[in-house]
């Protein structure tokens, strides 16, 4: 094979074809044409937008099922006790209290008499006494009853001071008619709280014993 002359100021393509061969030269490059557009190619495909990356997809907790989770019982409401008095004891208080108010005015009566009689006002008492008496154990009872424990206690208070009042007056000479008549008017005096005793006594009992 033989090479064509070059001019000296040839280009040095020219010049290599001149050397290699038409066909060579034209073979090599189409090769660099090809790699080039490989290149173009490539750095258009890297400057586009990023695509998204995927995510694989994980383990799927299945959702609770409503029916599956456990609904609270709602409460059972409580009902609600009332306490409910001892009438009968109650009753039984109270009719004792009516036979206290009625000693107290018999005993009213003979303190304000006008020729007042230390004999007189010394029987009164006793019956005043004797009503205590009987008295004392209904109000224990009705100190065990949450309702009317109160009443029981104002009650058993004034009981004690009318007991105390009336033995007072005992002491004295029965010819001392002063201090009979003293002494009764203070156990009337005290026996007077009795009156607002028996109001409540009746709201408790329901109604009063029948007379």
């Amino acid at each position: 094979m033989t090479h064509s002359q070059v001019p000296p100021g040839a280009p040095i393509s020219a010049r290599l074809a001149s050397r290699i061969g038409p066909e060579v030269f034209a073979s090599i490059l189409a090769v660099a044409v090809l790699v080039a557009a490989i290149l173009v190619f490539q750095l258009a495909r890297g400057s586009g937008p990023p695509s998204a990356a995927v995510v694989p997809p994980g383990p799927t907790t299945p959702a609770a099922s409503a029916s599956a989770v456990p609904t609270p019982a709602a409460p059972t409401p409580t009902p609600l006790t009332t306490a409910t008095p001892d009438s009968a004891t109650a009753r039984a208080v109270l009719q004792l209290v009516d036979e206290l108010l009625v000693n107290r005015s018999d005993l009213a009566a003979a303190t304000t008499a006008r020729r007042p009689s230390a004999q007189d006002i010394a029987d009164r008492l006793r019956a005043v006494n004797a009503t205590l008496v009987n008295l004392a154990q209904p109000l224990a009872d009705l100190q065990r009853d949450p309702v009317a424990a109160d009443i029981a206690r104002r009650s058993l208070a004034i009981s004690d001071a009318t007991r105390e009042a009336v033995t007072e007056t005992q002491r004295a000479s029965i010819t001392n008619v002063a201090a009979y008549k003293a002494g009764g008017e203070k156990v009337v005096t005290i026996m007077e709280q009795l009156v607002d005793i028996r109001a409540e006594l009746v709201a408790i009992a329901g109604s009063p014993p029948p007379g």
